[in-house]
């Protein structure tokens, strides 16, 4: 029986195909945030930029009447937004699901977001926030957090460490920020070690007054051994209901 030369030479070729094939076809996931309304006639429009990371100006806020987790960090306050044009953040990977790292702008009425994706073991991203500079947004204006599903599938947060190029910043203790769009008396927070039962802090935060819609930010500093935790946030209203948001995170050493 005869064999046909041609095909004997394009065998190899299929079969490198079909071996790739997997790969081509695991995209990386999107990252833009498709409920957000873009303001597609903004030179600065929220829009991808990257194949990891979209970013801009969008047309409307986000309305919340809850209690909302906007930032997760070290310390920020030696960082001059307006100044540096270039930020290394950096984050300890704890799961198998992508990274996602998202940034909101806190000033009121300027509705300004950032978000990327990440694979699953990328532990940092250099970002040029040169939008927020233009705009000369401060560090007290500005939120970030990132997520990430651990093995068993649960969202965990990852404190982020932020700092210039070539430097090196703190890791703790950690700022973390919520908002309120309601009225509130007082907030609450307490830490535990995730899945034991004891609390290793539980106090009121005692900042009165706190106005809507302004970051309210708490000193973490309680944590030192590295392990899951989860942090509980209330806040009180004036009819005597409240609004509650949990966050679990990872401590790393």
């Amino acid at each position: 029986m005869s064999r046909n030369p041609s095909l004997r030479c394009w065998l190899p070729v299929v079969l490198l195909l079909l071996l790739l094939a997997p790969l081509f076809g695991h995209a990386a996931p999107p990252a833009c945030d498709p409920s957000i309304k873009k303001n597609s006639e903004h030179p600065h429009g929220y829009r991808e930029r990257t194949s990891h990371l979209c970013e801009g100006i969008y047309e409307t806020g986000v309305s919340s009447l809850g209690l909302t987790l906007v930032s997760f960090t070290g310390p920020m306050r030696s960082i001059d937004m307006v100044r540096i044009s270039k930020l290394q953040i950096q984050w300890k990977s704890v799961g198998e699901g992508e990274v996602r790292v998202r940034a909101n702008s806190l000033r009121p009425r300027f509705y300004y977001r950032m978000d990327a994706v990440w694979p699953a073991r990328t532990t940092r991203m250099s970002w040029t926030n040169a939008i927020p500079s233009q705009y000369e947004l401060r560090t007290r204006e500005f939120g970030i957090v990132a997520t990430q599903r651990d093995k068993s599938g649960k969202p965990v947060y990852l404190p982020l460490r932020i700092g210039q190029d070539g430097q090196t910043q703190s890791r703790t203790p950690y700022v973390v920020t919520v908002i309120s769009a309601a009225e509130i008396e007082e907030i609450y927070w307490s830490v535990a070690p995730e899945g034991k039962d004891y609390i290793v802090y539980d106090e009121p935060l005692e900042r009165q007054p706190y106005s809507p819609n302004q970051p309210i930010a708490i000193l973490l500093d309680k944590v030192s051994t590295p392990g899951r935790y989860l942090m509980t946030i209330s806040a009180v209203l004036p009819d005597g209901s409240s609004n509650s948001v949990l966050v679990p995170f990872y401590h790393s050493s």
